[in-house]
């Protein structure tokens, strides 16, 4: 497949468009309308209340990435709250020294 150039100010771009199409277990593979899922889940509200952000995508602090792990193997896996996730974060600020430096460094 060819890509289709794109030009914004004195920028270009090459763009490929990524197509492909996928097969079930069973060798379906007519999913042009989409699939129904199982189980909806709101992103913004995952675990029935407003949070902010998600955590380490693929690990247990993403409450999606959990709620599907509780589905699949029946056990009830547990997310950090607002304030623990808050007081990580509170924890990873490092300060940076003050140089006092005019000019370029050598």
């Amino acid at each position: 497949m060819e890509g289709v150039e794109l030009t914004a100010g004195t920028d270009k771009y090459l763009l490929f468009p990524i197509t492909f199409q996928a097969y079930n277990a069973k060798g379906f593979g007519d999913f042009e309308n989409g699939f129904t899922p199982d189980y909806e889940i709101n992103e913004n509200q995952p675990n029935g209340e407003y949070f902010e952000g998600y955590g380490d995508f693929g690990t247990e602090s993403d409450p999606l990435y959990a709620k599907a792990i509780s589905l699949i193997s029946g056990s009830k896996v547990t997310t950090p709250t607002r304030a623990v996730n808050q007081a990580k974060e509170q924890m990873l600020v490092i300060a940076t020294p003050r140089l006092n430096r005019i000019g370029m460094i050598k």
